[in-house]
């Protein structure tokens, strides 16, 4: 029942799940959805390929979906709904001086870290009206 070994879960507890919901298998899970649309068997793929060429036809299976987004709601998630992120803040929170632990040891370097550390302690401590943040491990 757990799907060749990839699903993480025991057997007792894929049974409590199931009927929590109310249903007798995950055969019954899947019910709803028309047999012309379900995989019959394997992912046809040759074998004896490269990690490459798997991930690329893994990769054209999926684009035949049509994902959740602008014109298709999703109700998973829990209230984690679409919304956008500025590209500038993938570019500045992954700069190398804030995703490692590493502090320069000439103090003209390193006051710029300890800066940005500082305005953003800062912003948190505001943020979440408390006295004191602390960014640091």
């Amino acid at each position: 029942m757990t799907a060749a070994g990839f699903v993480p879960h025991t057997d007792a507890e894929v049974a409590s799940m199931l009927a929590d919901i109310g249903l007798a298998s995950v055969d019954e899970l899947f019910s709803v959805v028309p047999e012309a649309l379900r995989l019959a068997g394997a992912l046809p793929m040759a074998p004896g390929r490269g990690e490459a060429d798997v991930l690329a036809r893994v990769a054209d299976v999926a684009a035949a979906n049509r994902p959740a987004g602008r014109d298709l709601v999703c109700f998973a998630g829990a209230g984690a709904y679409d919304h956008d992120v500025p590209a500038v803040v993938r570019r500045v929170a992954f700069r190398s001086e804030f995703v490692t632990a590493y502090t320069p040891y000439q103090a003209e370097v390193a006051q710029g870290v300890l800066q940005a550390l500082f305005e953003y302690q800062t912003v948190v401590a505001r943020l979440f009206g408390t006295d004191v943040a602390n960014a640091s491990l």
